[in-house]
């Protein structure tokens, strides 16, 4: 749909640092002055009532006296002063059972305005610790290796009840500030029916604040449950030493040659890049859990690649399981993504509500201060990581592994893509189709592809560029030569002597992928089929709400007659009856009036019989337009709800634009290609009802080109 201005200004928010600021200090210190005011007026209405409640009780003696019979005065004999005095002592005497009560409501109003000071500066003093511990944490984190670990380990200790403190002190304040201004509304107007609404309403907000609070500590609770890392799924088969005795012995070679330890497991898969890591790893479609240290290789780039550039390859891999990389991959880089994946995914959730949005601020703050030195880190650990793979393949072969797997990449993806595209008609083997492909096609220009980055499904890597010429190699023809040349029989020959059954296991791979194409296929093709079904495919007409405009002149038409039948009938009670002439001019407005209302409302009620828009399910049109329009041209679209409803399109920049018949009803702003329709309402539904059939309309169209084009394929 079409943005609005109001919600384009939304989305942009407040710059990071002065929302973090709003929201961790501003918000408690806002707060704590609200709670210091309500200390101020709690302690001055306390006041009030303790001093009145001492008071009472003697002015009620002296009325009493002031009321009883003076010596030698008739018992039965009242005077004006007596009657006064009486009155007084029985109002009161009533009065001091309500003072009474009001005084302790009064007094346990400052508690409550204390609740409030303090909750906010608990809310202030965690927000300001964990800002101070970030602040720190983050500067020792970017001088070494070892306090990035450290360092987030103490943030990940804190967090929980830095984030929890400010959460319960906002909380806290939010509940005593309601309950605080809710009490406050008794002592207004005891017993009128305003001060009971306002009661209930402060009851209501109380409420609302405390379900907010509830749902904050879910939402708190949601992110430490989260922080453990999930598996990371990834599409493939686990390959024991049956399966691949030649891997794991070359696998194993490498390790003891570079002194860093073995994988637990090795599982090989068609999507993905090579990586490995200690966090647990999900293999799909069987749902099994790897644990411990996994090496990962996807398929597609055996026969590609030579023996030496494999082997650069895994012994950069296997270089992540040595010294503090260990360290690294096993107790920070899970735990540090666990954590930042639970904050987005509680800042998503819809349910949040103020109170918790700082603890969310404070959360994402603390995380981000180690991206800088995450960064940092994680490229010299890939380049310490390339010198290793290095050690035991060549300089020139590790050069050459960089830059040939992002060479060969684009007809990797180009084979898998055409795979799952055509999963019914694809061959039984991806690799060996994707090898084909390769021949058939080659490879492009080397050197275009210097500035990739190697696809990892956790970390992020520097350019191909920079790592060779952290490698000392120079980039040269030679170099890009060998990076794109065509393979040969020595790579098409390198995974049989790897693996046992090489093509069995290639079926069995490409199998899996292409089960799982279907079923996203079918699943996509169901869904399109929905949305297609879910308009009628005979037109539907929607016809203007005019009947209420009609109704409107209707009752204006009976109220000025009436006025008319009165200015003949009462000429005289009115003052006008001796003046001919004024009853004539007001008869004639009335008249004039009458008619006018008459003659509107008959042609809202004719405009409202012929439909203003007419639905197809290939498009609309409308007597505002000379021009139908197709669903299939509109790119995004708007409701809005005014004096006046307005649907806004806005039409892809290859479509027609229509022309209006309508210069009042329709709109075209030719530079925005935004096509706008006015109408006073459509019969029968909301704005936002009518927003949702035109939205069905043009996605039921979409659906259809998309149902198109893949019976087409």
């Amino acid at each position: 749909m079409l943005p609005n201005a109001g919600a384009s200004r939304r989305r942009r928010g407040l710059p990071p640092a002065l929302g973090l600021i709003t929201w961790v200090i501003l918000l408690p210190l806002c707060l704590m002055g609200l709670g210091l005011c309500q200390l101020q007026r709690g302690t001055e209405t306390a006041s009030e009532y303790a001093q009145l409640k001492a008071r009472l009780p003697n002015v009620i003696e002296r009325a009493r006296q002031a009321a009883a019979p003076k010596p030698g005065q008739r018992p039965d004999f009242v005077d004006a002063p007596m009657l006064r005095a009486r009155f007084d002592l029985k109002r009161f005497e009533d009065a001091l059972p309500a003072v009474n009560r009001d005084a302790g409501l009064a007094r346990a109003r400052p508690p409550a305005a204390w609740a409030v000071i303090l909750g906010a500066g608990l809310a202030l003093v965690a927000g300001l610790i964990g800002l101070m511990l970030s602040f720190v944490a983050g500067i020792a984190a970017r001088r070494s290796r070892d306090w990035l670990v450290r360092g987030f380990a103490v943030i990940r200790g804190l967090l929980p009840f830095l984030l929890g403190f400010q959460l319960l002190g906002l909380a806290v304040c939010a509940l005593a500030a309601t309950a605080f201004e809710a009490s406050g509304l008794w002592f207004t107007d005891h017993l009128s029916g305003n001060a009971i609404k306002l009661a209930g309403a402060g009851i209501v907000l109380a409420a609302v604040a405390a379900y907010g609070a509830l749902l904050a500590v879910r939402g708190l609770r949601q992110v430490f449950a989260l922080q453990s890392p999930d598996p990371i799924d990834v599409n493939g088969r686990l390959v024991t030493e049956a399966d691949a005795p030649g891997l794991w012995r070359f696998v194993r070679e490498l390790a003891r040659r570079q002194d860093s330890l073995v994988p637990d497991v090795i599982a090989v898969g068609l999507t993905e890049g090579f990586f490995v890591t200690e966090a647990p790893v999900r293999l799909l479609p069987e749902d099994s859990v790897l644990e411990g240290r996994t090496l990962y290789l996807p398929a597609p780039f055996f026969g590609l690649l030579d023996g030496r550039e494999f082997a650069a390859i895994i012994g950069h891999e296997l270089a992540h399981f040595s010294g503090q990389d260990t360290v690294y991959s096993r107790r920070f880089a899970p735990i540090y993504r666990g954590l930042r994946r639970a904050l987005m995914a509680l800042q998503r959730d819809e349910t949040n509500t103020f109170v918790l949005l700082p603890a969310i601020r404070l959360g994402f703050h603390a995380v981000e201060t180690f991206d800088a030195a995450v960064g940092r880190w994680s490229q010299l650990r890939e380049l310490e990581a390339d010198k290793r793979g290095a050690t035991v393949a060549g300089a020139d072969a590790a050069a050459s592994a960089l830059l040939r797997t992002s060479v060969v990449a684009p007809v990797i993806g180009a084979g898998l893509q055409q795979a799952f595209e055509g999963a019914a008609r694809a061959q039984p083997d991806i690799v060996a189709e994707i090898g084909r492909l390769a021949d058939a096609r080659g490879f492009g220009e080397a050197r275009a592809h210097l500035d990739d980055r190697q696809p990892h499904p956790t970390d992020s890597h520097p350019p191909d560029r920079m790592r060779i010429e952290a490698l000392g190699v120079t980039v040269d023809g030679s170099l890009l030569a060998h990076a794109s040349r065509r393979p040969g029989q020595a790579e098409r020959d390198l995974p049989v002597s790897f693996f046992s059954d090489w093509p069995g296991l290639c079926r069995q791979l490409s199998g899996a992928f292409l089960a799982d194409a279907e079923r996203h296929h079918a699943a996509e093709t169901a869904f399109l089929q929905d949305a297609a079904s879910a308009v009628s495919m005979e037109a539907t007409q929607l016809h203007e709400n005019g009947r209420v405009m009609a109704w409107t002149m209707g009752v204006l038409v009976v109220i000025m007659a009436a006025f008319g039948a009165c200015i003949v009938l009462f000429a005289r009670q009115i003052g006008i009856g001796y003046d001919p002439r004024a009853q004539q001019i007001i008869l004639s407005v009335l008249a004039a009036i009458i008619a006018l209302a008459t003659l509107y409302g008959w042609w809202m009620l004719r405009r409202s019989a012929s439909p203003f828009l007419i639905l197809t399910p290939d498009g609309f049109a409308s007597p505002y337009l000379r021009d139908s329009v197709v669903w299939t041209d509109v790119e995004a679209y708007r409701v809005t709800a005014g004096r006046s409803l307005t649907l806004a399109l806005k039409l892809v920049d290859e479509a027609p634009l229509p022309r209006a018949a309508a210069r009042f009803r329709a709109r075209l702003d030719r530079r925005k290609r935004i096509l706008s329709l006015n109408t006073m309402g459509a019969r029968g539904l909301k704005a936002q009802a009518y927003a949702d059939l035109i939205g069905r309309y043009i996605d039921a169209a979409r659906a259809r080109t998309a149902l198109a084009e893949k019976s087409g394929r």
